[in-house]
């Protein structure tokens, strides 16, 4: 049982720490992963249109009209997950990544690319074209220990207490 339990853990973390690769490149429509020695390719082109089902109207009362009754709480909130979207961001390392872009107006073209030629970004290259071509090949690595804490610390850090409040507010029509 003992052994058991050791090897579980080590698995675990040995999940936790080996970094996870994703690749897409705008041109192929393939996102590209590897992890833990295994690589999985993801054609992303379109394929037939789904059919449309009808949608059923919802006539229920959710748990974000109590919350949004709440404007200290949903400031809060969003307060909150722009730092967790931050800080998601910077666990983020990109190698091999290029972007070019492309806008209609020659005008604005002009103001992009002045705008990128004074920004430096280690292993992004970032570019402007004349020819309304849009594309991105982007390589981003992240390492899942990371994330893990971040998204922990956002869950700890949320207003719990007014969160549940909120929702039995709503519920009793209050």
């Amino acid at each position: 049982m003992g052994t058991a339990l050791i090897i579980g853990l080590l698995l675990g973390m040995a999940l936790l720490i080996v970094p996870l690769s994703l690749g897409y490149d705008s041109r192929e429509k393939v996102l590209k992963g590897k992890w833990f020695g295994l690589s999985f390719v993801k054609n992303l082109r379109p394929r037939k249109p789904p059919r449309e089902r009808k949608k059923k109207k919802k006539t229920d009362k959710t748990i974000w009209r109590g919350l949004l009754a709440d404007k200290g709480l949903v400031l809060e909130l969003i307060k909150k997950t722009m730092r967790l979207v931050i800080d998601l961001g910077r666990t983020l390392s990109f190698k091999d990544t290029e972007v070019s872009l492309s806008l209609p107006d020659p005008a604005w073209n002009g103001v992009l690319y002045g705008i990128l030629t004074n920004l430096e970004l280690k292993n992004i290259h970032l570019s402007v074209n004349f020819y309304d071509e849009n594309h991105a090949k982007l390589w981003v690595t992240l390492y899942p220990y990371r994330v893990v804490f971040r998204v922990a610390a956002f869950m700890v850090g949320l207003p719990g207490v007014r969160i549940v409040k909120a929702f039995y507010k709503q519920r009793r029509g209050k």
